[in-house]
């Protein structure tokens, strides 16, 4: 959730701005997720950035592209939240 307390959290913060100027700044930067470079990225979805994201354990941040760090915060944003009584 783009609102919730560890998007607020100033280690986190700066931890993605240092790690979205690192990337930028180096063109063999790769997702962690999909393990391709951000032109590679924007082959498909043209107006991917980088992201700071949350490693699946946990455990600390990592660099992500925004289509792979944005896909999963969503797909985990509906399991959280289930299913209605309509089954919607």
């Amino acid at each position: 959730m783009a609102n919730s307390p560890i998007h607020a959290d100033p280690v986190f913060r700066r931890s993605g701005r240092i790690m979205r100027a690192q990337a930028y700044a180096n063109p063999n930067a790769i997702c962690a997720r999909c393990l391709l470079t951000l032109p590679e990225v924007r082959r498909t979805h043209p107006k991917a950035t980088w992201d700071c994201g949350h490693r699946d354990d946990g455990d600390g941040f990592q660099l992500e592209c925004s289509h792979c760090n944005r896909s999963v915060g969503a797909a985990k944003g509906n399991r959280n939240r289930g299913t209605n009584s309509l089954g919607l």
